[in-house]
């Protein structure tokens, strides 16, 4: 045992040596930060007719952000329309008409551009607009990118700081928004839910910014750091503020692309749920006015009688309505299950994208809740009561149908009776 031991020793010893005597290898240390950056996103669509080139969007758009005096640099870097793309979008509230909802014709076409206007915006802090009363603006001072779907937008922070201030960048959606429409199209912000006012998503980048190692090649990581920072090391070769959100937006904008997919679609799907358990509320509100109107007697009963006659004459009768409603279900239905094929697609690619160097976390606030929402959804309530009412319709037709047999039977009957007769 004694042996064994030393003879472990003396090997341990004779690495040693042999270490200290071989070539060291040249390993570059850890280079110091040169640059330190907030940065906030989100997803923020142009919305166009589709008639439009795109040549002639981007055209559009940097002569509307060539106007604007607060945009103090602008890159008018080229388009490639074969990289370029058009995709349905649909919008966000709780206001929407119902024929519209279910069909999806109020869908828009959203404008993602190959590659993002870049510029730089300069707003003294005091025309700059605040945050939820938090008169926190850093600077007068952003750098923004945006392809028609994805913004970014960053600004220098101090190499210590760690929160970053809840108005800054706010000023960037602003100057989109205009721009957009003086351009002659529409700016849609798609929020995490409809009631919320966050028009970011609510994570927030904590951008360092370093220079290469030798040997090595452009790389960002995330780290998430605490509500809302997600920490972001960017390794490249290209400097200042310029450089880290030209890297920043070519490592995210993807991203950036499917989140916006699968947000737009999970908000469909559970607005589409909200109004079908509406629309059945409203069936079974048919329902107990029909139980209470079987109730009636005498003068009132008569007074429901001719109110019934002069909505019957309008087309108004509660048989039509019911049917309508039945109708409107059973196309929600459907619409649900084929945006929910939609969306799972959506989202598996969306986990692909998110599944390396932290990017999942970039996201992780914004979408917590759309999963178990979308996957919790059972329309058993909703189908049965379409069944249960249509069933019943169905009863009261073949019940009316088997009578008006009976009585043309009898009919026929009585009159060949009376021929016989004569």
């Amino acid at each position: 045992m004694t042996e064994n031991v030393r003879s472990l020793a003396d090997a341990k010893d004779t690495l040693k040596r042999g270490d200290e005597a071989a070539p060291s290898i040249d390993k570059e240390p850890h280079p110091d930060a040169t640059g330190h950056f907030f940065g906030r996103f989100g997803t923020f669509y142009l919305a166009t007719d589709g008639a439009a080139s795109f040549a002639d969007i981007r055209a559009a758009l940097m002569n509307a952000l060539d106007a604007d005096t607060r945009v103090a640099e602008l890159e008018r870097s080229e388009l490639r329309a074969a990289w370029s793309r058009r995709t349905r979008k649909y919008p966000i509230g709780h206001s929407i008409e119902t024929n519209a909802l279910l069909s999806g014709n109020d869908a828009f076409v959203a404008v993602r551009m190959s590659d993002p206007i870049i510029f730089r915006a300069h707003v003294p802090i005091k025309n700059q607009p605040i945050f939820r009363d938090a008169a926190d603006v850093p600077t007068a001072d952003y750098w923004v990118a945006w392809d028609g779907v994805t913004a970014v937008t960053l600004w220098e922070r101090e190499s210590g700081g760690s929160l970053p201030p809840r108005s800054g960048g706010h000023v960037v959606v602003d100057i989109l928004q205009e721009a957009t429409q003086r351009a002659g199209f529409d700016f849609v912000v798609q929020p995490c839910s409809p009631p919320c006012t966050n028009l970011f998503a609510h994570r927030v980048f904590r951008i360092t910014q370093y220079p290469l190692r030798r040997g090595e090649g452009t790389s960002i990581t995330y780290k998430s750091h605490g509500f809302p920072v997600v920490r972001a090391h960017v390794h490249s070769d290209l400097e200042g503020a310029r450089g880290a959100l030209e890297e920043l937006f070519s490592d995210i904008w993807q991203l950036g692309d499917l989140f916006a997919t699968y947000k737009s679609t999970g908000l469909r799907i559970q607005a589409i749920e909200q109004r079908s358990r509406e629309l059945v509320a409203e069936l079974l509100e048919l329902d107990y006015q029909r139980i209470q109107r079987s109730r009636f007697t005498g003068f009132a009963r008569w007074r429901q009688i001719a109110r019934d006659s002069v909505s019957a004459l309008r087309g108004e009768t509660a048989r039509a309505t019911s049917e309508r409603f039945m109708s409107m279900l059973w196309l929600a239905m459907s619409s649900i299950e084929t945006l929910q094929r939609d969306w799972a697609q959506s989202r598996r690619r969306l986990d692909e994208a998110c599944s390396e160097d932290g990017r999942d976390e970039i996201y992780d606030i914004d979408r917590k809740d759309d999963d178990p929402a979308i996957e919790s959804i059972n329309l058993d309530f909703v189908r049965s009561a379409v069944e249960q009412r249509s069933g019943r319709i169905d009863n009261k037709v073949i019940t009316l149908a088997t009578l008006a047999g009976a009585l043309a039977a009898s009919v026929v009957t009585l009159a060949i009776y009376l021929l016989d007769l004569k």
